[in-house]
C-alpha cells in the first residue's frame, strides 16, 4: 500500500498516482487505486469513471466494500473512488472501517496505490501514512516553497511512516534552477 501526498493542491500527486497505477498494471499487477482525498476527488476524472458511490459509501456502511470497487479501461487496473462528499474526512479516513477496508485489499490486490488529500491544511495524510506500507511526497518543482516541503515532511514523520521517495513535478531542467 503506497500512499501519494504533497504540501499543497496542485501540485500532481492525482495524475503521479494514476499514472504509476497505469504502469504497475501494464506490468501485470493487479493494482487499485483509492481516491482518499474525501474533499477534492479527481482519480474518477483521470480514470474516466463513475464517482457516484465510492470509499465514503462503505465508510458510512451504506454500501459494502466490494460493490464499490470499480474497474477501469486499463487492464489489471481497479479504482475505489471517493464517492459522494462526506461531513467528516479525517474521521472516516482515520475510522476502523478504513483501517479494515485496507486489510481485506491487501489479500486481493498486489498494489494498492491511494491519493490523499494534501498534508498542509489538512490532517487525512498524515492518519494514512501510518496505516500504509509507503508514501511518496510529490512537489512541483520551483513552484512550492522549500519550507512548505520541509512542514509537510515533518508533519509525515509518524511512528509507522516509511518516506519511499519524492517525485518531482515540473521542474526546469536548467542549470541554474533552484533544486530541493
Amino acid at each position: 500500500t503506497i500512499l501519494f501526498t504533497s504540501s499543497t493542491a496542485g501540485e500532481g500527486k492525482t495524475i503521479s498516482v494514476t499514472n504509476t497505477a497505469i504502469v504497475f498494471a501494464h506490468l501485470g499487477y493487479n493494482c487499485l487505486v483509492i481516491d482518499a482525498d474525501l474533499r477534492r476527488p479527481q482519480c474518477h476524472r483521470v480514470l474516466r469513471v463513475n464517482n457516484e458511490r465510492g470509499l465514503t459509501d462503505f465508510l458510512v456502511g451504506r454500501e459494502e466494500l466490494e460493490t464499490v470497487i470499480q474497474p477501469t479501461t486499463v487492464a489489471h487496473l481497479s479504482v475505489l473512488n471517493c464517492g459522494p462528499p462526506a461531513p467528516n474526512p479525517a474521521e472516516l479516513v482515520g475510522s476502523q472501517n478504513m483501517q479494515e477496508a485496507l486489510k481485506r485489499l491487501r489479500t486481493r490486490f498486489d498494489f494498492i496505490f491511494i491519493d490523499s488529500p494534501p498534508v498542509m491544511p489538512v490532517s487525512d495524510a498524515a492518519v494514512l501514512s501510518n496505516m500504509v506500507d509507503g508514501v511518496v511526497f510529490v512537489v512541483r518543482g520551483q513552484q512550492t516553497p522549500k519550507n512548505w516541503v520541509k512542514s509537510a515532511l515533518s508533519e509525515l514523520r509518524g511512528e509507522r511512516t516509511k518516506l519511499l521517495g519524492v517525485v518531482l513535478n515540473r521542474t526546469d531542467e536548467q542549470p541554474d534552477a533552484a533544486s530541493y
